[in-house]
């Protein structure tokens, strides 16, 4: 069993059956923006790109491990096609589930996660990069650029890499996986309805 927690140690994800199948930067708008509002929050601060590193498992579970509950299923808005395991308590996000993900697949913001093992993992692409704004001289020219997935063509061009057309479902309304089972019994918090104070837990709150 392999162990994944949030910044304060409050919310563990316990992993089993982990196979690592790639890592990208996404400087996706809805990225940043989640990290930026977090952030004000008082939440970790994030580099311009978010390194994420995509991983299989076969037994994902949430563990709280104060004893005021912490846990969060976090969207930019009701909308959203990104589901994203957050810690109420240090304001930081632990884990990304994307619709379009195979069932057993889910993404690891890796520089915001304290882990029990090592994810040895160097970014492949960058991906989300339509509308990114800052600094292009951030960019690595050696990894391929990728603006967005709405195209055929570079969709197949990002699924070419490694391993990453493990990633992607092409059923993604199919069959259930207990990843989703444990993110959807957590109550759900919307950041386009603005984060009240009610809904975080204060940090000197410590269980």
């Amino acid at each position: 069993m392999k162990t994944v927690a949030c910044q304060c140690g409050s919310v563990r994800l316990e992993l089993d059956d982990l196979d690592i199948l790639g890592s990208v930067l996404c400087g996706c708008s809805e990225c940043r923006l989640v990290n930026t509002i977090l952030h004000d929050l008082g939440g970790p601060v994030v580099t311009s790109c978010l390194r994420a590193v995509y991983l299989k498992a076969g037994h994902f579970r949430v563990v709280e491990t104060s004893s005021e509950p912490c846990a969060r299923r976090l969207r930019l808005s009701a909308r959203s096609t990104t589901l994203r395991l957050f810690c109420a308590r240090c304001r930081s996000v632990i884990a990304m589930r994307h619709a379009m993900y195979a069932e057993s697949v889910f993404a690891l913001p890796v520089d915001l996660v304290r882990s029990d093992f090592e994810i040895d993992c160097s970014p492949q692409a960058y991906v989300g990069m339509i509308d990114f704004d800052q600094d292009f001289g951030l960019i690595d020219d050696a990894l391929p650029l990728f603006h967005s997935f709405r195209y055929q063509q570079e969709l197949r061009r990002f699924l070419s890499i490694a391993r990453f057309s493990e990633i992607v479902s092409l059923h993604p309304h199919g069959s259930r996986h207990p990843i989703d089972d444990e993110l959807n019994r957590l109550p759900v918090m919307d950041l386009d309805h603005g984060l009240q104070e009610h809904e975080l837990v204060q940090p000197s709150c410590l269980g």
